[in-house]
């Protein structure tokens, strides 16, 4: 890649393009950069030079602090969907309102294991609803598999809409609608669940400059000429860099 990242951001208008007095005079300063590059992500951000103060935990969250910490199960889904290549995304609904969502869906992912012989990684969020116009329901994320009907054929209980991601982007794109449910799952509950055994790896850098962690970030690039998105969470002068991995390609 020729060009620095600067170049190929894409803004939703022209004032997300202008830098805030804060990150203009903080592009010299030391950046930290995080890089997973199994999920064709990377975050770059400026080191702070002095920690804030530990603030004692409060009973109640405040609402920013629910919010971080949505954007963060947000993040660590993308990462786990993306490097595991969950390119397929199963609604699976109720005829009538259950008791037993959770053991339903456990039930299913034991009956759809035996699709694939090789490993099985997935990731769920389940919507829970007590009458009929918010019934359960459940979102599914699994690798493609050429036994799609036969795997949908495994839920029991009601319909099920199946959803196919040809691309990183798809993916990621799919958790963002997912992930909309995360405001109303109480605190202490879970927002997703996923497979273990498998974690995607982080490699983490010091950087001199922002030209710098640029490229750090360019180094991991899988081709010279990749494409990449840059979003701005306008947090702290902190950038998210994503692009497509190589095994996107082999998605069908």
């Amino acid at each position: 890649m020729t060009q620095h990242l600067d170049s190929d951001m894409k803004w939703q208008n022209q004032e997300d393009s202008l830098p805030t007095s804060s990150e203009a005079a903080s592009e010299e300063a030391e950046y930290s950069v995080v890089v997973t590059p199994d999920a064709g992500v990377g975050v770059l951000e400026p080191v702070r030079v002095r920690r804030s103060p530990r603030a004692p935990r409060r009973e109640l969250p405040l609402a920013q602090t629910v919010q971080a910490s949505i954007r963060n199960s947000r993040a660590a889904l993308k990462r786990h969907a993306v490097s595991c290549q969950l390119s397929v995304c199963m609604t699976l609904t109720y005829r009538e309102i259950t008791d037993n969502a959770r053991a339903d869906l456990e039930d299913f992912l034991e009956k759809v294991r035996h699709f694939y012989p090789d490993g099985f990684q997935w990731a769920s969020v389940s919507e829970t609803g007590s009458d009929a116009a918010h019934r359960p329901h459940h979102h599914v994320m699994l690798p493609h598999n050429s036994q799609l009907l036969k795997i949908a054929e495994q839920w029991h209980w009601g319909a099920v809409h199946v959803g196919i991601n040809t691309s990183d982007k798809g993916i990621r794109r799919t958790v963002n609608y997912l992930s909309r449910h995360f405001r109303s799952v109480d605190s202490g509950v879970r927002r997703f669940r996923r497979s273990k055994g498998i974690r995607a790896r982080v490699f983490r850098h010091r950087a001199a400059s922002l030209e710098s962690a640029q490229a750090v970030i360019e180094s991991y690039l899988p081709a010279a000429n990749q494409e990449v998105e840059v979003w701005n969470p306008r947090c702290a002068g902190r950038r998210i860099v994503y692009w497509e991995t190589k095994k996107a390609q082999l998605n069908p």
